[in-house]
This record gives C-alpha cells, structure tokens and sequence, in this order.
C-alpha cells in the first residue's frame, strides 16, 4: 500500500486494539483468549494495533495520525439498528475465529500425534 499511495495521498487503517479483551469475564473474553491463542499459535503479533502507528513511520510515511475510539456495540449501543448489526458482525468474528481456531487445533494435533 505504501508504494502504491501518491504523494499527497493517504492510507486508512482501522483497527481494534483488542489487549484488554482477554481480561472481560464471559463469553466476549473467552472469545478474546481464543483469538490471542489463535495469533500466537499462529505466529502472528497479538497486539499489532498499538504497533502500527510506529511501523508505518518506519516505512518513511509522515503526518501519521492515530485516533482511538471507543465503540459501544450489542446491548451497550443506543441505537437499536447498529446494536443488531453490531451482535451480528461480532457473531460473524466469533464464527471465523472459531473455525480458524478449530483448524488450526486440528492441524496441530494432527502433528503431534
């Protein structure tokens, strides 16, 4: 994406900053341990959203800008439609992510034994 930006132009990430996830009781943290469990089985940074901001300034990139937003989804959200949406987007997440944790478990075990 950087080679590809005009001068002058810019690049929008979004992304959740999800660290503090893994320590909610219910189900919204046992989704979080598994996500974390999945990355770091995976290899892959847990916590790269706090890291973004300091990788694009070292691919040379300037004038960038780092916004945190607080967003209330599910029962916590004012608004009955984006509530709904929001329940079903995080059900979609939970239904990736628990697929790719059960294929990655499976592959390991697979491995192991």
């Amino acid at each position: 994406m950087i080679r590809l930006v005009k001068p002058g132009g810019w690049i929008q990430l979004d992304e959740m900053e999800v660290n503090k996830v893994t320590e909610i009781k219910g189900t919204v943290g046992e989704f979080g341990r598994l996500l974390k469990a999945m990355f770091e089985a995976s290899g892959v940074q847990w916590d790269f959203a706090g890291s973004l901001k300091g990788w694009l300034h070292g691919e040379g990139m300037v004038g960038v800008e780092e916004r945190i937003i607080d967003v209330a989804y599910g029962k916590k959200c004012e608004d009955a439609e984006i509530a709904k949406m929001s329940v079903e987007s995080m059900v979609t997440g939970v239904k990736a992510v628990s697929f790719g944790a059960k294929s990655k478990l499976f592959s390991l075990l697979q491995y192991l034994y």
